[in-house]
Protein backbone atom coordinates (compact mmCIF):
# COMPACT_ATOMS: atom_id res chain seq x y z
CA UNK A 1 0.00 0.00 0.00
CA UNK A 2 1.17 3.74 -0.92
CA UNK A 3 1.59 5.94 2.08
CA UNK A 4 2.18 9.49 0.58
CA UNK A 5 2.22 12.05 3.56
CA UNK A 6 3.59 15.84 4.09
CA UNK A 7 5.50 16.50 7.16
CA UNK A 8 7.59 19.30 9.18
CA UNK A 9 8.49 20.30 12.32
CA UNK A 10 9.95 21.71 15.14
CA UNK A 11 13.06 19.79 16.37
CA UNK A 12 14.04 18.85 19.41
CA UNK A 13 17.71 18.34 18.40
CA UNK A 14 19.60 18.76 21.62
CA UNK A 15 23.28 20.58 21.24
CA UNK A 16 25.28 17.32 21.11
CA UNK A 17 23.04 16.00 18.63
CA UNK A 18 23.64 18.29 15.97
CA UNK A 19 26.66 17.86 13.91
CA UNK A 20 28.22 20.97 12.60
CA UNK A 21 30.76 19.75 9.86
CA UNK A 22 34.32 20.86 9.21
CA UNK A 23 36.47 19.76 6.41
CA UNK A 24 39.62 20.27 5.22
CA UNK A 25 40.42 19.20 1.28
CA UNK A 26 43.27 19.46 -1.11
CA UNK A 27 43.11 18.20 -4.63
CA UNK A 28 45.57 17.81 -8.35
CA UNK A 29 43.58 21.35 -9.07
CA UNK A 30 44.19 22.64 -5.63
CA UNK A 31 45.38 26.25 -6.57
CA UNK A 32 42.18 26.49 -8.97
CA UNK A 33 39.99 24.58 -7.25
CA UNK A 34 36.35 25.63 -6.24
CA UNK A 35 35.50 22.19 -4.35
CA UNK A 36 38.45 22.97 -1.93
CA UNK A 37 37.98 26.45 -0.94
CA UNK A 38 33.92 26.18 -0.97
CA UNK A 39 34.69 23.75 1.95
CA UNK A 40 36.25 26.32 3.58
CA UNK A 41 33.88 28.38 3.42
CA UNK A 42 31.30 25.39 5.09
CA UNK A 43 33.73 25.25 7.45
CA UNK A 44 33.39 28.94 8.80
CA UNK A 45 29.63 28.16 8.75
CA UNK A 46 29.94 25.58 10.89
CA UNK A 47 32.14 27.10 13.27
CA UNK A 48 30.18 29.81 13.36
CA UNK A 49 27.08 27.87 13.65
CA UNK A 50 28.55 25.93 17.00
CA UNK A 51 29.34 29.07 18.52
CA UNK A 52 26.42 30.34 18.02
CA UNK A 53 24.36 27.23 20.09
CA UNK A 54 26.99 26.50 22.66
CA UNK A 55 26.03 30.58 23.80
CA UNK A 56 22.84 30.24 23.12
CA UNK A 57 22.81 32.93 20.93
CA UNK A 58 20.20 31.51 18.50
CA UNK A 59 17.88 32.81 20.95
CA UNK A 60 18.38 36.52 20.62
CA UNK A 61 17.28 37.72 17.53
CA UNK A 62 20.10 40.84 17.66
CA UNK A 63 22.46 38.12 18.20
CA UNK A 64 21.44 36.03 14.91
CA UNK A 65 21.18 39.61 12.77
CA UNK A 66 25.18 39.89 13.73
CA UNK A 67 25.81 36.55 13.14
CA UNK A 68 24.22 36.50 10.08
CA UNK A 69 26.31 39.44 8.94
CA UNK A 70 29.51 37.32 9.41
CA UNK A 71 27.73 34.24 7.42
CA UNK A 72 27.08 37.06 4.78
CA UNK A 73 30.78 37.89 4.83
CA UNK A 74 31.33 34.66 4.38
CA UNK A 75 28.99 33.58 1.12
CA UNK A 76 30.39 36.84 0.07
CA UNK A 77 34.68 35.93 0.24
CA UNK A 78 32.69 32.39 -1.49
CA UNK A 79 31.27 34.39 -4.08
CA UNK A 80 34.85 36.54 -5.44
CA UNK A 81 37.45 33.91 -4.21
CA UNK A 82 35.71 30.58 -4.87
CA UNK A 83 33.55 31.77 -7.96
CA UNK A 84 35.11 34.93 -9.92
CA UNK A 85 38.65 33.95 -9.31
CA UNK A 86 38.87 30.29 -9.41
CA UNK A 87 37.44 30.74 -12.64
CA UNK A 88 39.20 33.21 -13.79
CA UNK A 89 42.07 31.34 -13.16
CA UNK A 90 41.20 28.06 -14.39
CA UNK A 91 40.68 29.83 -17.88
CA UNK A 92 44.16 31.50 -18.11
CA UNK A 93 44.43 35.06 -16.32
CA UNK A 94 47.58 35.50 -14.57
CA UNK A 95 47.02 38.26 -11.66
CA UNK A 96 43.49 38.37 -9.83
CA UNK A 97 42.86 41.23 -6.95
CA UNK A 98 40.53 41.25 -4.13
CA UNK A 99 38.86 44.25 -3.19
CA UNK A 100 35.85 44.03 -0.01
CA UNK A 101 33.96 46.55 1.92
CA UNK A 102 31.38 45.93 4.26
CA UNK A 103 28.17 45.61 1.96
CA UNK A 104 30.18 44.18 -1.29
CA UNK A 105 33.33 42.81 -2.82
CA UNK A 106 34.85 43.05 -6.42
CA UNK A 107 37.08 40.60 -8.54
CA UNK A 108 39.75 42.55 -10.95
CA UNK A 109 41.80 40.28 -13.04
CA UNK A 110 43.62 40.28 -15.67
CA UNK A 111 42.55 39.50 -19.62
CA UNK A 112 42.32 36.10 -20.12
CA UNK A 113 44.37 35.75 -23.29
CA UNK A 114 43.19 34.20 -26.20
CA UNK A 115 39.98 36.38 -25.52
CA UNK A 116 36.74 34.58 -26.01
CA UNK A 117 33.23 36.01 -24.84
CA UNK A 118 32.86 32.08 -23.57
CA UNK A 119 35.03 32.67 -20.96
CA UNK A 120 34.17 35.97 -19.71
CA UNK A 121 30.91 34.89 -19.56
CA UNK A 122 31.98 32.06 -16.85
CA UNK A 123 33.74 34.30 -15.22
CA UNK A 124 30.72 36.10 -14.71
CA UNK A 125 28.54 33.44 -13.44
CA UNK A 126 31.17 31.82 -11.21
CA UNK A 127 30.43 33.98 -8.15
CA UNK A 128 26.90 32.65 -8.43
CA UNK A 129 27.94 29.72 -9.41
CA UNK A 130 30.15 29.34 -6.41
CA UNK A 131 27.09 30.23 -3.81
CA UNK A 132 25.55 27.09 -5.34
CA UNK A 133 27.74 24.66 -4.77
CA UNK A 134 28.34 26.14 -1.18
CA UNK A 135 24.66 25.77 -0.69
CA UNK A 136 24.67 21.86 -2.33
CA UNK A 137 27.61 21.30 0.55
CA UNK A 138 25.13 23.00 3.33
CA UNK A 139 21.95 21.11 1.88
CA UNK A 140 24.22 17.31 1.58
CA UNK A 141 25.03 17.38 5.38
CA UNK A 142 22.02 18.66 6.18
CA UNK A 143 20.21 15.97 5.06
CA UNK A 144 23.44 12.89 5.55
CA UNK A 145 24.05 13.82 8.74
CA UNK A 146 21.43 16.04 11.07
CA UNK A 147 18.17 13.95 9.81
CA UNK A 148 17.02 16.62 7.66
CA UNK A 149 17.58 19.96 10.35
CA UNK A 150 18.80 22.81 9.70
CA UNK A 151 19.85 25.14 12.83
CA UNK A 152 19.25 29.04 12.21
CA UNK A 153 23.17 30.23 11.31
CA UNK A 154 23.21 27.64 8.86
CA UNK A 155 20.35 28.70 7.72
CA UNK A 156 21.60 32.05 7.33
CA UNK A 157 24.08 30.60 5.10
CA UNK A 158 21.55 28.89 2.97
CA UNK A 159 19.60 31.75 2.00
CA UNK A 160 22.70 34.12 1.11
CA UNK A 161 24.06 31.26 -0.88
CA UNK A 162 21.58 29.79 -2.89
CA UNK A 163 19.82 33.13 -2.76
CA UNK A 164 22.77 34.63 -4.50
CA UNK A 165 20.93 34.77 -8.12
CA UNK A 166 17.55 35.70 -6.67
CA UNK A 167 19.36 38.88 -5.20
CA UNK A 168 20.91 40.01 -8.30
CA UNK A 169 17.92 39.44 -10.27
CA UNK A 170 15.65 41.04 -7.84
CA UNK A 171 17.45 43.37 -5.40
CA UNK A 172 20.74 44.84 -7.04
CA UNK A 173 20.23 47.73 -9.35
CA UNK A 174 21.66 47.10 -12.66
CA UNK A 175 22.67 50.94 -12.93
CA UNK A 176 25.62 49.66 -10.25
CA UNK A 177 28.88 48.59 -11.77
CA UNK A 178 30.18 45.05 -12.04
CA UNK A 179 26.86 43.74 -12.24
CA UNK A 180 27.14 39.99 -12.59
CA UNK A 181 23.85 38.99 -14.48
CA UNK A 182 23.28 42.29 -16.65
CA UNK A 183 27.25 41.43 -17.81
CA UNK A 184 26.29 37.48 -18.42
CA UNK A 185 23.53 39.06 -20.78
CA UNK A 186 25.50 41.30 -22.69
CA UNK A 187 28.14 38.60 -23.27
CA UNK A 188 25.11 36.01 -24.67
CA UNK A 189 23.71 38.65 -27.19
CA UNK A 190 26.94 39.23 -28.95
CA UNK A 191 27.09 35.62 -29.18
CA UNK A 192 23.66 34.57 -29.93
CA UNK A 193 21.97 38.00 -30.85
CA UNK A 194 20.51 41.01 -29.57
CA UNK A 195 17.27 40.27 -27.08
CA UNK A 196 18.29 36.37 -26.77
CA UNK A 197 19.16 36.72 -23.31
CA UNK A 198 18.32 40.04 -21.01
CA UNK A 199 17.96 40.87 -16.99
CA UNK A 200 14.45 40.59 -17.24
CA UNK A 201 14.06 37.39 -19.17
CA UNK A 202 16.24 35.61 -15.91
CA UNK A 203 13.92 37.67 -13.53
CA UNK A 204 10.83 36.05 -15.23
CA UNK A 205 12.58 32.22 -14.71
CA UNK A 206 14.45 32.93 -11.82
CA UNK A 207 11.01 33.73 -9.26
CA UNK A 208 10.68 29.65 -9.41
CA UNK A 209 13.72 29.61 -7.14
CA UNK A 210 11.72 30.97 -4.56
CA UNK A 211 9.30 27.81 -4.55
CA UNK A 212 12.53 25.71 -2.71
CA UNK A 213 11.80 23.93 0.66
CA UNK A 214 15.24 24.37 2.24
CA UNK A 215 15.42 28.26 1.47
CA UNK A 216 11.52 28.60 2.80
CA UNK A 217 12.93 26.15 5.72
CA UNK A 218 15.57 28.23 6.10
CA UNK A 219 13.42 31.48 6.47
CA UNK A 220 11.06 30.52 9.12
CA UNK A 221 14.22 29.18 10.98
CA UNK A 222 16.46 32.45 11.38
CA UNK A 223 13.72 34.47 11.86
CA UNK A 224 12.35 32.12 14.55
CA UNK A 225 16.22 30.74 16.12
CA UNK A 226 14.90 27.49 15.86
CA UNK A 227 16.04 24.16 14.26
CA UNK A 228 13.70 23.02 11.75
CA UNK A 229 12.96 20.46 9.89
CA UNK A 230 13.06 20.47 6.20
CA UNK A 231 9.48 19.41 5.00
CA UNK A 232 9.48 16.01 3.51
CA UNK A 233 7.56 14.02 1.49
CA UNK A 234 7.04 10.20 3.00
CA UNK A 235 6.08 7.84 0.25
CA UNK A 236 6.09 4.91 2.38
CA UNK A 237 7.45 3.92 5.87
CA UNK A 238 10.97 3.44 4.28
CA UNK A 239 10.91 6.34 1.40
CA UNK A 240 11.05 9.93 2.21
CA UNK A 241 12.05 12.96 -0.28
CA UNK A 242 12.80 16.25 -0.27
CA UNK A 243 12.13 18.21 -3.39
CA UNK A 244 14.33 20.70 -4.50
CA UNK A 245 14.45 23.08 -7.20
CA UNK A 246 16.60 25.56 -9.26
CA UNK A 247 16.83 27.56 -12.50
CA UNK A 248 20.70 27.16 -13.78
CA UNK A 249 22.59 30.52 -15.86
CA UNK A 250 24.27 29.02 -18.53
CA UNK A 251 27.10 29.52 -20.79
CA UNK A 252 25.34 28.66 -23.63
CA UNK A 253 22.69 31.14 -23.41
CA UNK A 254 20.14 28.80 -21.87
CA UNK A 255 17.97 29.20 -18.80
CA UNK A 256 18.00 25.37 -17.31
CA UNK A 257 15.02 24.45 -14.98
CA UNK A 258 16.90 21.80 -12.55
CA UNK A 259 14.41 19.53 -10.38
CA UNK A 260 14.82 17.32 -8.33
CA UNK A 261 15.13 16.17 -4.67
CA UNK A 262 17.35 13.97 -2.08
CA UNK A 263 15.61 10.64 -1.10
CA UNK A 264 16.26 8.71 1.90
CA UNK A 265 15.38 4.61 2.30
CA UNK A 266 16.20 2.91 5.38
CA UNK A 267 20.19 4.31 5.71
CA UNK A 268 20.47 4.92 2.29
CA UNK A 269 20.81 8.97 0.91
CA UNK A 270 20.89 9.72 -2.63
CA UNK A 271 20.28 13.07 -4.32
CA UNK A 272 18.56 12.85 -7.71
CA UNK A 273 18.57 15.87 -10.13
CA UNK A 274 17.02 16.65 -13.75
CA UNK A 275 17.81 19.79 -15.91
CA UNK A 276 15.83 20.99 -19.25
CA UNK A 277 15.89 23.93 -21.04
CA UNK A 278 15.94 25.61 -24.66
CA UNK A 279 18.53 27.55 -26.31
CA UNK A 280 17.80 31.11 -26.79
CA UNK A 281 19.05 33.03 -29.76
CA UNK A 282 17.85 35.91 -32.05
CA UNK A 283 19.11 37.06 -35.92
CA UNK A 284 19.35 40.59 -34.64
CA UNK A 285 23.40 42.00 -34.42
CA UNK A 286 22.58 45.76 -35.07
CA UNK A 287 25.01 46.51 -32.12
CA UNK A 288 25.31 50.06 -32.71
CA UNK A 289 21.69 50.42 -31.89
CA UNK A 290 22.70 49.85 -28.00
CA UNK A 291 25.41 51.58 -26.64
CA UNK A 292 26.65 49.28 -23.77
CA UNK A 293 26.76 46.35 -26.29
CA UNK A 294 28.61 47.96 -29.12
CA UNK A 295 31.26 49.42 -26.36
CA UNK A 296 32.00 45.92 -26.20
CA UNK A 297 31.63 45.03 -29.58
CA UNK A 298 33.89 48.09 -31.14
CA UNK A 299 36.83 46.03 -28.15
CA UNK A 300 36.33 43.03 -29.94
CA UNK A 301 36.34 43.27 -33.68
CA UNK A 302 39.17 43.84 -33.99
CA UNK A 303 41.00 40.84 -36.31
CA UNK A 304 43.51 39.93 -33.34
CA UNK A 305 40.04 38.77 -31.65
CA UNK A 306 38.79 36.41 -34.51
CA UNK A 307 37.94 33.67 -32.61
CA UNK A 308 36.56 35.48 -29.85
CA UNK A 309 32.30 34.28 -30.46
CA UNK A 310 31.51 37.36 -31.75
CA UNK A 311 27.98 36.89 -33.71
CA UNK A 312 29.14 39.16 -37.04
CA UNK A 313 25.77 38.44 -38.98
CA UNK A 314 23.04 36.26 -39.81
CA UNK A 315 20.90 35.82 -43.19
CA UNK A 316 17.40 36.05 -42.97
CA UNK A 317 16.91 33.24 -44.45
CA UNK A 318 19.10 31.62 -42.32
CA UNK A 319 17.65 28.16 -40.45
CA UNK A 320 18.92 29.03 -36.63
CA UNK A 321 19.33 25.30 -34.39
CA UNK A 322 18.04 26.28 -30.84
CA UNK A 323 19.20 23.23 -29.17
CA UNK A 324 17.60 21.61 -26.51
CA UNK A 325 19.59 20.78 -23.75
CA UNK A 326 19.65 18.78 -20.28
CA UNK A 327 21.24 16.90 -18.20
CA UNK A 328 20.26 14.05 -15.54
CA UNK A 329 22.73 14.16 -12.19
CA UNK A 330 22.51 11.39 -9.25
CA UNK A 331 24.84 11.11 -6.40
CA UNK A 332 24.96 8.24 -4.03
CA UNK A 333 26.30 8.97 -0.57
CA UNK A 334 26.47 5.98 0.61
CA UNK A 335 26.38 3.48 -1.83
CA UNK A 336 27.94 0.72 0.27
CA UNK A 337 29.42 0.68 3.72
CA UNK A 338 31.76 -2.10 5.15
CA UNK A 339 33.05 -1.70 8.85
CA UNK A 340 34.37 2.07 9.15
CA UNK A 341 34.54 1.97 5.41
CA UNK A 342 31.91 4.10 3.20
CA UNK A 343 31.42 3.85 -0.95
CA UNK A 344 30.29 6.89 -2.35
CA UNK A 345 29.68 7.93 -5.91
CA UNK A 346 28.70 10.50 -8.33
CA UNK A 347 27.16 10.00 -12.40
CA UNK A 348 26.17 12.77 -14.37
CA UNK A 349 25.57 12.79 -17.81
CA UNK A 350 24.33 16.23 -19.99
CA UNK A 351 23.85 17.33 -23.73
CA UNK A 352 24.74 21.24 -24.34
CA UNK A 353 26.16 23.35 -27.08
CA UNK A 354 29.79 23.61 -27.70
CA UNK A 355 30.92 26.96 -26.68
CA UNK A 356 35.10 26.57 -27.05
CA UNK A 357 34.42 27.35 -31.03
CA UNK A 358 34.96 30.45 -33.15
CA UNK A 359 31.12 30.17 -33.88
CA UNK A 360 28.72 29.13 -31.15
CA UNK A 361 25.72 30.46 -33.14
CA UNK A 362 25.80 27.85 -35.43
CA UNK A 363 27.81 25.50 -33.17
CA UNK A 364 26.77 21.52 -32.55
CA UNK A 365 25.77 20.30 -28.81
CA UNK A 366 27.87 17.21 -27.85
CA UNK A 367 26.59 14.86 -24.80
CA UNK A 368 28.90 14.71 -21.72
CA UNK A 369 29.26 12.69 -18.32
CA UNK A 370 30.84 12.93 -15.71
CA UNK A 371 31.92 10.14 -12.89
CA UNK A 372 33.32 10.10 -9.64
CA UNK A 373 33.94 7.89 -6.88
CA UNK A 374 34.88 8.74 -2.92
CA UNK A 375 35.54 6.01 -0.01
CA UNK A 376 35.59 7.18 3.37
CA UNK A 377 37.60 5.45 6.28
CA UNK A 378 36.17 6.66 10.15
CA UNK A 379 40.00 6.90 11.68
CA UNK A 380 38.09 6.84 15.07
CA UNK A 381 35.50 8.86 16.85
CA UNK A 382 35.94 12.15 15.48
CA UNK A 383 38.08 12.07 12.07
CA UNK A 384 37.22 10.77 8.63
CA UNK A 385 39.46 10.55 6.13
CA UNK A 386 38.12 10.99 2.19
CA UNK A 387 40.03 9.82 -1.02
CA UNK A 388 38.09 11.07 -4.56
CA UNK A 389 38.96 10.31 -7.89
CA UNK A 390 36.88 11.85 -10.90
CA UNK A 391 36.74 12.14 -14.71
CA UNK A 392 34.67 14.40 -16.68
CA UNK A 393 34.19 14.88 -20.39
CA UNK A 394 34.71 18.94 -21.76
CA UNK A 395 31.08 20.82 -20.62
CA UNK A 396 30.10 23.02 -18.06
CA UNK A 397 28.89 21.96 -14.69
CA UNK A 398 28.79 23.40 -11.32
CA UNK A 399 32.28 23.39 -9.68
CA UNK A 400 34.52 21.77 -12.16
CA UNK A 401 36.66 22.85 -14.60
CA UNK A 402 34.74 23.53 -18.09
CA UNK A 403 37.72 21.63 -20.42
CA UNK A 404 37.95 17.23 -20.10
CA UNK A 405 39.93 16.53 -17.30
CA UNK A 406 40.57 14.17 -14.45
CA UNK A 407 40.26 15.27 -10.42
CA UNK A 408 42.24 13.43 -6.84
CA UNK A 409 41.20 15.06 -3.80
CA UNK A 410 42.06 13.96 -0.64
CA UNK A 411 40.35 15.13 2.82
CA UNK A 412 39.73 15.15 6.29
CA UNK A 413 36.90 15.74 7.94
CA UNK A 414 35.38 16.19 11.85
CA UNK A 415 32.18 17.37 13.15
CA UNK A 416 32.04 19.97 15.98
Amino acid sequence: MLICTVSTAYSGFRQNDYKYPVNISIDSNLSKSQNSRADIAHSIISVLAKASDDYNLNENILSRIGMSYLIFFTSLANHEVTGHGMRALELGSKEIIFSFNIFGGTTFYSPILPFSLYKSSIVSLGGNEANYLLSQKIADNTFLMNDFTIDPITSAAYMFSYGNQLFYAYVLSEQLAGHDLKAHAEYMQLMYGIGSLTTAKIRAKSFIDILDPILLTSVYSLLFGQNVKVPSINLSESITVVPTIRTVLTPYNTIEYKVGGYIKTYDKLMRLSISYGKQSKTIKTNFKNYPELYQIYNYIKDEKYVNSGLLSSVTKNEKVKKHNCYGLELKLFNLLSLNNINIGAVASLWHQPLIDTPDPFRAKAKTGFLFSVDASYQLNETLIITALGLYKTEGYVTGEFYKANNRFALSIRTYL
